[in-house]
């Protein structure tokens, strides 16, 4: 059968193919498989129970993929979208698709949460306290999240406050989805990345504070000269 005809819903678990002899027929069949693009299909038992398995070629070797059986497979409660939309709205999606579209790394993502168990656990073991931030803040700083702006203060000429927003500009308007996916990235590398690439720039609106002043009472005009 052809490998790229099989669904994804059908998948359970892969395991790698160790041969124990007859290398040349092995061989020759991994690379029939690979260079026609076929996978075979077969039934076996595992244990106590019947699997139906997929064989085919990954990355030089031979890989056996467990696969459920069609009636295993739970219908989708979700309802069919017979929804519409314009030609605008369309062209608006795949340029966005378009824009985040790269190849698929598995490398570059992390189980985070599992490192975070380890290093608690790591912590723990060592006789350290876990830290733990509170409900509703964030462990990453605003410096880690948008390293292009951590020498923005240096552009204030006393300590103040600001009433601002952060904005990324592509092909010259402000692109606000591109902030949020920043806003939400925790590895270091693709953060830095995303700063070289579209850098968060803050368009400061209103000054609140000089030094432990107030001054929203100041007229508009004053607040801005400053």
């Amino acid at each position: 059968m052809c490998w790229a005809s099989t669904c994804a819903i059908y998948f359970d678990r892969s395991y790698y193919v160790n041969p124990t002899g007859a290398d040349n027929a092995y061989a020759l069949l991994l690379h029939a498989m690979k260079e026609k693009n076929r996978a075979g299909v077969a039934k076996a038992v595992l244990g106590n129970r019947e699997t139906l398995l997929i064989l085919r070629a990954y990355g030089g070797q031979m890989l056996v993929n467990t696969l459920f059986f069609a009636d295993e497979i739970q219908q989708s409660p979700a309802k069919e979208v017979n929804a519409k939309c314009s030609e605008s709205e369309l062209a608006l999606a795949k340029s966005i698709i378009e824009g985040m579209s790269g190849s698929f790394k598995a490398e570059e993502y992390k189980n985070e949460y599992r490192e975070r168990v380890k290093e608690a656990i790591g912590r723990k073991v060592a006789g350290k306290e876990i830290v733990q931030a509170k409900e509703g803040t964030s462990n990453v700083a605003a410096k880690a999240l948008y390293p292009e702006l951590a020498h923005l203060y240096k552009c204030a000429k006393k300590r103040c406050i600001l009433d601002g927003e952060l904005v990324a500009f592509t092909g010259g308007k402000p692109d606000f989805y591109a902030v949020q996916r920043c806003s939400l990235m925790t590895d270091g590398f693709k953060i830095g990345i995303a700063s070289g690439q579209k850098p968060v720039q803050f368009v400061a609106y209103d000054i609140l504070y000089v030094g432990k002043e107030r001054i929203t009472d100041k007229p508009l005009l004053y607040r801005k000269e400053i």
